[in-house]
C-alpha cells in the first residue's frame, strides 16, 4: 500500500517536472490573405437600338457605354453615364470613334469632345479636363434615321462621325482669306492655335448621300462653327463646276441643243484633271441594241440623271433628280461634284446582290445599267426593266 502511494506520488512528480519544462506550443494564428483590388470590369458590349421608317427599311445604331472608352477622364465618364448619354459607332471604321481629345479650348490644355446619343438627339460635349469645370454642349441635333446603308434592310445607320483638325490645317484646308480668327494670342504676343473639332455628317436627297462638314472651334471662349462647303464656295464660282452641253464633243448635236436650250449644264466630279467630264456614257441602257446615253445634268439648283434612248431627244427619261450639292479645291479654285456615273454589266450587277444583297435583278440581264456612284462612298445600280428603272446595290 506504502509502495502503491509512493509509486502515484512519483509518477505525479514527474509529471509536473515535465510539464513545467515543456515550453507550450503558440496556438496558430489563421491571418486573413491580403486583399487584392479587384480589377475593374468595363462594360464595353455594344448596344444595337433599332429605328425604322414608315414604310422604309430597318435600321440599327450601334451605341457603346461611356465607360468603354478608358481615355475619357473619370468625371466626364460618370457625367455622360448619369446624364443617360450613349456614344454612337460609324460603322465600318475599324475602330472605337466619337471620342476625341486635342487642345479645343485653352493652348497647352487637353480637353475632351464626344459626340453622344440621348433618346434621338446627338449632342456635340466638350469637357476641360484641366479646369474640371462642366461640360460644354456646344450642338444639338436630331438623329437622322434615314441613313441606312442603301437599299439593305436591317442595316446599320450612318451616323456622323467626330475627327478633329489642328488649326494649322484648318488654315491650309480653307485657305486664310475664308477663316475668321479663331486663335488666341499669348502673353508674348505669338498667335497661339487652338484645335478644332470636325463633324463629319450626311444629308440624304432623294436617293444619295451627300457628305458635308462642320468645323467647330473656340474663339475668345465662345464656339464658333463652319460648314466647309458654305465656306468654301463664298470665293469659288459654282460655275467652274459646270459645262456647257455644246462643249462636249462626244454629245450629238440634238441632246446637246435639248440640253442648252432648257438651261442645262453637265457637272465635272472630282478627280477629273481634263476639261471632257466622264458624267456622259454611251451604252445599251434599255436593250434595244442602240447605244444611249446617260448624263448628269445639272439646272439651277437641281441636279438630274437622263437618259436619251438612242442618243436622240424626242424622248428623255429622267432617272432621278436631286439638290445640286457642289464641293470646291481650295487649292486649285475649282469646284465639282462627288458624283459619277459608269455603266453596270450583268457579271457587276450580279456579284453585288451576291454580296450586298438588296433588290434581287431580274433573272434575264440583257442589257446595262447606269452605275451612280458616289466618290469614294458607295454606289447604285439603275436598270431599267418594263419601263421601269429598277434599284441594285452597287459598290460600298
Amino acid at each position: 500500500m506504502v509502495f502503491r502511494k509512493t509509486a502515484f506520488l512519483l509518477v505525479l512528480s514527474l509529471a509536473v517536472c515535465s510539464t513545467k519544462q515543456q515550453s507550450p506550443t503558440p496556438a496558430t494564428v489563421q491571418t486573413a490573405p491580403p486583399e487584392v483590388a479587384k480589377p475593374e470590369v468595363r462594360n464595353t458590349s455594344p448596344i444595337l437600338v433599332k429605328f425604322s421608317e414608315e414604310g422604309g427599311p430597318h435600321a440599327y445604331v450601334c451605341l457603346l457605354r461611356p465607360e468603354a472608352f478608358p481615355e475619357l477622364p473619370e468625371k466626364f465618364c460618370s457625367w455622360l453615364t448619369r446624364n443617360g448619354y450613349l456614344i454612337p459607332q460609324y460603322p465600318n471604321y475599324g475602330e472605337t470613334n466619337n471620342v476625341r481629345s486635342g487642345q479645343f479650348i485653352q493652348p497647352g490644355q487637353r480637353a475632351w469632345a464626344v459626340l453622344a446619343l440621348r433618346g434621338i438627339n446627338l449632342d456635340l460635349i466638350v469637357f476641360d479636363s484641366v479646369a474640371g469645370t462642366e461640360p460644354a454642349v456646344v450642338m444639338t441635333k436630331p438623329l437622322n434615321t434615314d441613313q441606312s446603308e442603301g437599299n439593305m434592310r436591317d442595316s446599320l445607320l450612318y451616323v456622323d462621325l467626330l475627327d478633329d483638325m489642328s488649326m494649322e490645317n484648318a488654315y491650309f484646308f480653307y485657305g486664310e482669306t475664308n477663316m475668321p480668327p479663331p486663335f488666341v494670342t499669348a502673353e508674348n504676343g505669338d498667335t497661339v492655335f487652338l484645335d478644332g473639332i470636325l463633324l463629319n455628317w450626311q444629308d440624304k436627297r432623294f436617293s444619295y448621300y451627300e457628305d458635308k462638314r462642320t468645323w467647330y472651334y473656340c474663339s475668345q471662349g465662345k464656339w464658333c462653327s463652319i460648314t466647309d462647303d458654305s465656306l468654301r464656295m463664298s470665293t469659288i464660282p459654282i460655275d467652274t463646276a459646270l459645262i456647257a452641253p455644246r462643249g462636249i464633243p462626244t454629245l450629238p448635236v440634238p441632246v446637246a441643243d435639248w440640253l442648252e436650250q432648257g438651261g442645262y449644264k453637265i457637272p465635272v466630279s472630282f478627280y477629273e484633271e481634263d476639261s471632257i467630264p466622264d458624267n456622259v456614257v454611251q451604252a445599251d441602257f434599255d436593250g434595244i441594241g442602240e447605244p444611249d446615253i446617260a448624263l448628269l445634268a445639272v439646272r439651277d439648283t437641281t441636279q438630274f440623271l437622263l437618259m436619251f434612248p438612242e442618243g436622240r431627244a424626242d424622248t428623255v427619261l429622267e432617272v432621278l433628280k436631286h439638290l445640286f450639292v457642289p464641293g470646291a479645291d481650295a487649292q486649285k479654285r475649282k469646284a465639282f461634284i462627288w458624283i459619277t456615273i459608269a455603266a453596270a454589266d450583268k457579271k457587276y450587277i450580279l456579284e453585288h446582290y451576291e454580296y450586298y444583297g438588296g433588290n434581287e435583278p431580274p433573272k434575264q440581264i440583257d442589257h446595262l445599267g447606269i452605275n451612280y456612284i458616289f466618290i469614294e462612298k458607295a454606289s447604285t445600280v439603275y436598270y431599267l426593266e418594263n419601263g421601269q428603272w429598277l434599284e441594285f446595290s452597287g459598290a460600298d
